[in-house]
């Protein structure tokens, strides 16, 4: 297996398990129930890990792909920029999920009301990851075919 091989197996890493630990996040602070609350908190990390992984075999997989007949090198490029804004939004995510399991195994009393930014962080990372992996399906999924 190489990188290129390793990209679209993690890919989906990042918009699944952001949309799951989010569902998970919410479900915890609805219920009040802080290990929940640190089961998505460490789902989210879990996906950051993952987005970073997809991303750092970028480069590669654009390699492979770019030399192929009917590859546009606009939609790769449009995948690429917005590949490097998710990549912030990796290290947010990753940053605001150990600080929320910080503050819940410390039992802090502004843990809960945390949760909250980092939900909505999450979801911000879910829809930039996705959005990023919409556009990387169209360097090779085309609909006009």
């Amino acid at each position: 297996m190489d990188q290129t091989h390793l990209h679209l197996i993690t890919n989906h890493l990042g918009i699944i398990g952001t949309l799951f630990a989010g569902i998970v996040l919410i479900i915890g602070i609805l219920s009040d129930t802080v290990q929940t609350r640190i089961a998505s908190f460490i789902l989210m990390l879990i996906s950051s890990i993952g987005t970073f992984i997809t991303f750092r075999t970028g480069h590669e997989a654009e390699e492979t792909v770019e030399h192929i007949k009917g590859i546009s090198e606009y939609t790769i490029e449009q995948h690429e920029e917005f590949a490097e804004t998710a990549l912030w939004f990796i290290a947010l995510l990753a940053i605001a999920s150990i600080v929320g399991l910080y503050a819940a195994k410390k039992n802090m009393a502004a843990e809960k009301k945390l949760s909250w930014v980092i939900l909505l962080i999450c979801l911000i990372s879910f829809v930039i990851f996705a959005w990023t992996g919409y556009l990387g399906g169209q360097i090779m999924h085309t609909t006009d075919l």
